[in-house]
């Protein structure tokens, strides 16, 4: 779903509230599953946008990291080990050219985006049944599903509302910590 390009020549886009609307039913049902990869960035923007997320979650890059912590868990290596499939990513696009900041998302062509998110949401969906088996067959499914995919909603949670740190504190043990190190 194209949403909020802006750049000159930009095509009419659908506007974000109507977006969310839209979405918010399909993601606030407990009886949905949503497979992603970091979904704790995106628990969150919904969540800032009024759209909390209750559909159950398949995070792949932690199914992933649960199966193979040595191998890395980008959506490119993802495809690239599971499928054989090359997933172009945003990221290892050509920079702009000339001075100012890198291009965001939002500011590059419609048709370009496409390009990179359309072949991620296949492959989330084509990873979801994969390493949910091998998950289970790893003994892992109970790990993944009642401590990791909870975890991830509460440091939502946790990063949404911040922390409150007790400097004093903080320093004191910092002070404790040195004194115990330089006595090893």
């Amino acid at each position: 779903v194209p949403l909020s390009h802006r750049y000159l020549g930009a095509p009419k886009q659908l506007a974000e509230k109507e977006v969310v609307r839209a979405l918010g039913g399909l993601l606030g049902d407990p009886t949905v599953v949503v497979a992603g990869h970091e979904l704790k960035y995106s628990l969150i923007a919904l969540a800032l946008r009024g759209a909390p997320m209750n559909a159950v979650m398949f995070d792949a890059m932690i199914a992933a990291y649960l199966l193979d912590p040595e191998a890395p868990h980008r959506p490119a290596d993802l495809a690239e080990r599971e499928f054989g499939m090359k997933l172009d990513a945003f990221a290892d696009a050509p920079k702009a050219k000339g001075k100012g900041p890198e291009l965001t998302f939002e500011e590059i062509e419609v048709e370009r985006a496409m390009g990179y998110a359309a072949p991620l949401a296949e492959v989330m969906l084509k990873l979801y049944p994969r390493l949910s088996t091998s998950l289970d067959n790893e003994r892992l499914g109970p790990l993944f599903r009642d401590v990791e995919m909870p975890l991830v909603k509460v440091l939502a949670a946790v990063e949404m509302a911040g922390v409150l740190v007790d400097v004093k504190k903080l320093e004191e043990v910092s002070v404790r910590v040195d004194r115990d190190l330089r006595d090893l």
